[in-house]
């Protein structure tokens, strides 16, 4: 098969085709017959000589592919011209002192715009393309971007270099999905001068920052500026856990319920008791390994029978790792206690202390005031600590009444109840919806967050622009907080407005930063501001 039939030249007609161990070798010269000198453009067609350029292709099957180009060199024959000769220009294939094609080249940039350095390297390796990670990221530098159009719907967020401490801003084309341009800080003043070197921006879809309040209205005084939908959403949330943070005492819930198989009192292990000078941490402790006790018994129970460990997790209500960890138990598996070190100051009574709780006496206090009038010159803390094994080894808890009713304990926080509260009460578990009843039962507090924020959601959620006055005058006559929360929605009234009446919000923007911040974690340390803003902006171009 001809050479030319496989492999396409532009402006060059291929002599020979080679296959070496390095790959495709390919002889080939220029059609042209007649040059234009770069510095005076006079054109010329007399031959000075010629010569072999060795630029490399795009590989073929994954095999790398070299020219043996020959080129000529004319006679520049303007006597005014500085230059006596020049090289012809193949523009189809190579540039003037370009060690690749153009087409290798497109290539390279493609994967460096997607991949970056070292990603971009490993590609082109599997590919065939032998380069480097500077190379890649050269190729980038020296791509010039076009200016993007003047976008009429402006969407406007901030992203992080570093959260916390250094922020930028992007810019969106909301009705082209692309950003059009990276602002190195999020002041007013850079976004305004922005905005002013770009007039004809009508609609500016923004978060509720002062900055960028300020900076739309200074650069862009006569578009419509849009508060975004999820931040007048979140605002709200952080309203109502401001307000939950002050009922804390509320939001733990005792309840008792029904007795499981495991503890109706079947086969409950009998433990003796001793129960002289039970300290309640000891009841307690006890108390607790019991319960432990008869969870383990009802999992090694269901899981005879054959259930899943992720039904017995549900079942039982512990999580999956511990019900894998009681059935691969060769028995019942008891809290590890550290090794307690006796001081020196202490064992010259250990003698008597051992055989004082022979005795029957387990009063830790009592015991130390035994030794004290001995000469023990130390606190009660430290006969407490070498105590503390043996009661647990003999085990002074009383045994639980037979028909005793479990108290179950729920305690939620702040952030969980707000977020329940803006959920749609369809998504709520049934657990969930009672006890989130029952904690508007018993705060008045929670009842009228609960009921405001319904009413805000629904209002924002089925864009009742027309009901936002009655709503921020209900917020105002609630309470302290509700009345922070109006004053800014009053003070931001139109472009809160406006993000009840226009279809426009900046999901896609925030969409945006998360592919910003995607690009910006794959170049590490290498993401200046220069080269992170020719990437985001590429496919814009």
């Amino acid at each position: 098969m001809d050479a030319s039939q496989i492999f396409e030249l532009p402006g060059a007609e291929i002599r020979s085709l080679t296959k070496t161990a390095q790959g495709f070798q390919i002889e080939a010269t220029t059609l042209v017959t007649g040059g234009t000198c770069p510095d005076c453009t006079t054109v010329s067609t007399q031959i000075h000589s010629r010569y072999q350029r060795h630029p490399r292709d795009l590989p073929c099957q994954g095999v790398k592919v070299t020219l043996h180009l020959a080129v000529k060199r004319f006679f520049c024959r303007n006597p005014r011209c500085s230059r006596r000769t020049f090289v012809e220009a193949i523009p189809p294939l190579v540039l003037r002192y370009a060690r690749r094609t153009l087409r290798l080249t497109d290539h390279l940039q493609a994967i460096a715009f997607a991949l970056g350095g070292e990603s971009g390297t490993r590609l082109s390796t599997c590919l065939g393309i032998s380069t480097s990670p500077a190379t890649a990221l050269r190729i980038i530098e020296q791509i010039a971007l076009p200016e993007p159009p003047t976008p009429r719907v402006l969407g406007v967020d901030d992203w992080a270099y570093r959260k916390g401490q250094r922020y930028g801003t992007v810019l969106c084309d909301l009705e082209r999905h692309c950003v059009i341009e990276l602002l190195p800080d999020r002041e007013a003043k850079t976004l305004a001068k922005w905005l002013k070197a770009h007039p004809g921006v009508e609609i500016i879809s923004r978060d509720r920052g002062s900055a960028y309040i300020e900076g739309a209205t200074l650069g862009a005084p006569h578009a419509q500026q849009v508060a975004d939908r999820w931040h007048l959403l979140k605002n709200l949330r952080e309203v109502v856990q401001t307000i939950l943070e002050q009922q804390r005492r509320v939001l733990r819930i005792n309840e008792e319920g029904p007795v499981p198989a495991s503890l109706s009192g079947e086969q409950l292990p009998s433990t003796p008791s001793a129960g002289k000078g039970l300290s309640k941490k000891a009841q307690a402790s006890a108390l607790r390994r019991e319960k432990r006790l008869a969870r383990y018994q009802h999992v090694m129970e269901l899981h005879a029978k054959g259930v899943a460990t992720q039904a017995i997790s549900q079942l039982v209500g512990s999580g999956e790792e511990t019900v894998k960890r009681y059935v691969e138990a060769a028995g019942f598996p008891e809290i590890k206690r550290s090794h307690t070190v006796v001081s020196k100051t202490l064992a010259p009574y250990l003698d008597y202390l051992n055989q004082r709780w022979t005795e029957g006496c387990y009063n830790a206090t009592q015991l130390w005031r035994e030794i004290t009038a001995q000469g023990y010159p130390r606190s009660l803390q430290s006969v407490q600590n070498y105590l503390a094994p043996r009661r647990h080894a003999v085990d002074l808890s009383p045994p639980l009444p037979l028909a005793s009713q479990p108290i179950r304990v729920r305690r939620y926080t702040p952030r969980q109840v707000a977020w329940f509260v803006m959920a749609d009460k369809k998504e709520l578990d049934p657990q969930v919806q009672h006890d989130l009843a029952l904690l508007r039962q018993r705060s008045a507090a929670i009842d009228q967050a609960y009921q405001l924020a319904k009413s805000f959601i629904t209002l924002v959620r089925e864009r009742q622009a027309d009901q936002l006055a009655t709503s921020l005058k209900q917020a105002w006559a609630a309470s302290a907080v509700w009345q922070t929360f109006a004053t800014g929605l009053y003070k931001d009234h139109a472009a809160v407005r406006a993000a009840l009446s226009l279809e426009w919000s900046n999901g896609q923007t925030e969409g945006q930063v998360n592919r910003l911040k995607t690009i910006k974690r794959q170049m590490y340390g290498r993401a200046g501001f220069a080269l992170l803003r020719k990437r985001i902006l590429y496919r814009a171009a």
